[in-house]
C-alpha cells in the first residue's frame, strides 16, 4: 500500500499476518525469532531502503510481520530476498502453505506468497513524509 508521503520519498507498508503451522511451530517461532534479531537488523541495514521492521506476537498462534520502505513492492522484495531471504528460509519451516525455499532461488513464488498476505493498513503515518530511508541517514550524519 501506498503511504502519503510527498516529495521524492514514496514509503509503502508491508503489513502480514503469518500463517503458522500449528501451537507448536508458534511457540517455537516465539524462541527462534530473537535470536534471529541480530541478523534481521545488519539485514535491513544492506537493503538500504527499510525505514521500519517489527514482528509482533498477535496470540492464539499469529505473528505479525510489519515493515515500511521505500519504493515499490517488486524491487523491495527482491532485496528483501538478498539479504534476509536465508532467515524466510528458516521461518518458512513454521508456514502454512510456505512459499519454496531457497526463497532466493524461488523469487516469483516468494513475491506471490507476501503479495497474497499483504493487508492494506487502515492508517499509515509517516514521521518523514518526504524523505526516503538514505535521506534521513544522510541528515543524521550530517548533524
Amino acid at each position: 500500500m501506498k503511504g502519503p508521503s510527498a516529495g521524492k520519498g514514496v514509503q509503502n507498508v508491508l503489513a502480514q499476518i503469518l500463517p503458522i503451522k500449528s501451537p507448536l511451530h508458534y511457540m517455537e517461532l516465539r524462541f527462534l525469532l530473537p535470536r534471529l534479531m541480530p541478523s534481521i537488523a545488519k539485514a535491513g541495514d544492506e537493503i538500504g531502503t527499510l525505514h521500519f521492521g517489527t514482528f509482533v506476537d498477535l496470540g492464539n498462534t499469529q505473528i505479525g510481520f510489519f515493515t515500511i520502505y521505500d519504493g515499490d513492492f517488486r524491487s523491495y522484495m527482491n532485496d528483501f530476498m538478498k539479504f534476509i531471504g536465508p532467515t524466510f528460509d528458516e521461518l518458512m519451516k513454521h508456514m502454512k502453505n510456505p512459499a519454496p525455499t531457497p526463497v532466493a532461488k524461488n523469487p516469483e513464488e516468494f513475491i506471490a506468497w507476501a503479495a497474497a498476505l499483504q493487508r492494506d493498513p487502515i492508517l499509515f503515518y509517516s514521521a518523514y513524509p518526504p524523505l526516503g530511508v538514505q535521506d534521513v541517514k544522510a541528515l543524521a550524519v550530517a548533524a
